[in-house]
């Protein structure tokens, strides 16, 4: 990316990194004594600056209201000597923390309402994932990768709480197992 590259430039290669771990997550090796290993690659950590963090949380970049990905704090616009402004996030001994439980009510809340809220733009899958899922009265009409991606990055997520705990643990046993066939 060049100096002073824009938005485009950090979305595509945010784009380039995303599609390479795609490529990679279930790949076939043949090792030097040409026996055949599947590898499953999964992305653990990422660093990458304030704008791009935005991106991959679905929430208003640094320079808007409600903006930090750390706290609920809003900020204040301040006008600048130049004529322009800035968005600032004034000095807070004790900030609202912002925390997951407080985001996932407030991503439920954009699903009702279609408005940002505390900064939250939505709920969205994975990029990997390009498609939301279909309603589970048609769960008969599913295609093999729809259940796949059901099992594997949206199940677990919903069904814990819903299931009793021990159930839960022996349904993320099956997961697991199948994953790492």
């Amino acid at each position: 990316m060049q100096k002073g590259g824009c938005q485009a430039d950090k979305v595509a290669t945010r784009q380039i990194h995303v599609s390479a771990c795609d490529r990679y997550t279930y790949q076939y090796f043949t090792l030097p004594d040409k026996q055949i290993i599947k590898v499953r690659s999964v992305l653990l950590y990422g660093a990458c600056d304030l704008s791009a963090i935005s991106l991959f949380l679905n929430m208003l970049q640094f320079n808007g209201k409600y903006g930090c990905p750390a706290c609920l704090c809003s900020g204040e616009l301040l006008n600048l000597d130049s004529g322009g402004r800035t968005h600032i996030y004034p000095y807070n001994e004790n900030p609202p923390i912002r925390t997951a439980e407080k985001t996932k009510r407030h991503g439920n809340i954009v699903l009702e309402t279609n408005d940002t809220v505390m900064g939250v733009k939505g709920i969205k899958p994975p990029k990997f994932i390009h498609c939301m899922p279909r309603n589970i009265e048609e769960l008969v009409h599913w295609k093999s990768s729809e259940l796949k991606i059901w099992l594997f990055y949206y199940s677990v997520p919903v069904l814990h709480g819903i299931m009793t705990e021990k159930y839960f643990q022996h349904y993320l046993l099956l997961v697991a197992g199948i994953a790492s066939q």
